[in-house]
């Protein structure tokens, strides 16, 4: 051997048959290891794979779900919709049927008559019009007892169950 090598290498390379098995019992070690490697990077990409079909599996489902929801959300606007449509021909009958009506009153009703009729007020009571109509007394303080309906005024009446209610003479309240 070389002069110019340090001892230790010297030594090393003086037995091969040791240097031989030193060098299979690391290589076994290496194999060993890379084996052992090669196994975990296995299971990691089994567990890779078996979360993304569970992933997967979960996106389908809530696809399906939303597909679901969609289909009855159209039905619901598609049902909604008839009914819109329905009201809406309902509403066109209905003001058909009140403009026949109304002209079938307005044809049906003579005229009114210029003369002492009144419609707005109620007929034979103090609030008329037509003062010879509700009767001869015709003064101030017969008047105060009705109110616009021709109703007695509430202050007169003998209940007290009312007693919350206003004492104003033709109070409707």
């Amino acid at each position: 051997m070389d002069g110019s090598l340090p001892k230790n290498v010297k030594k090393v390379f003086t037995d091969i048959g040791t240097l031989s098995a030193d060098i299979n019992r690391r290589l076994s070690k290496i194999i060993g290891f890379q084996k052992f490697q090669k196994s975990i990077q296995l299971k990691m990409e089994n567990k890779r794979s078996a979360m993304r079909k569970e992933q997967i599996g979960k996106i389908e489902k809530k696809t399906q779900e939303f597909s679901g929801q969609l289909t009855k959300l159209s039905s619901f606007e598609e049902s909604n919709r008839k009914k819109l449509e329905d009201t809406e021909k309902e509403n066109e009958k209905l003001k058909h049927l009140i403009k026949s009506l109304e002209l079938e009153i307005a044809s049906a009703v003579p005229l009114a008559d210029s003369d002492n009729e009144d419609d707005f007020f109620l007929k034979n009571t103090p609030t008329s019009s037509n003062p010879s109509v509700a009767g001869s007394i015709t003064d101030n303080e017969d008047m105060f007892e009705f109110d616009l309906l021709g109703l007695k005024n509430r202050s007169d009446s003998s209940s007290s169950s009312c007693s919350s209610q206003s004492n104003r003479a033709g109070s409707l309240f």
